[in-house]
């Protein structure tokens, strides 16, 4: 899973491109897991699920503006429709 650095849509509906950052990971470490950030430890969970919410939380910054075209464009991610972070998301995860 990649950070997510920009976003930009197309119209009210469409994303037209989605920038990445940073590579996130999960790794076992010990009897918990370990978020690593490029090769960098970030933070240590007792469970597999803690791990993973924490991760899905810091792909994007919720402050992050949105540009482009359409309604959305000027607003923060966290102001965005679910379909639309829902599509974000997936693609985060892809990459």
């Amino acid at each position: 899973m990649k950070t997510v650095t920009r976003i930009e849509m197309a119209n009210d509906n469409d994303i037209y491109d989605v920038k990445f950052g940073a590579l996130l990971e999960i790794k076992p470490d010990g009897e918990g897991f370990t978020i690593y950030e490029d090769g960098e430890e970030i933070n240590y969970y007792h469970t597999k699920q803690q791990a993973e919410e924490a991760i899905t939380e810091s792909v994007v910054d919720s402050q992050l503006i949105v540009t482009g075209y359409g309604k959305h464009s000027g607003r923060k991610f966290w102001q965005l429709p679910t379909k639309i972070q829902e599509s974000v998301l997936s693609m985060a995860k892809a990459n």
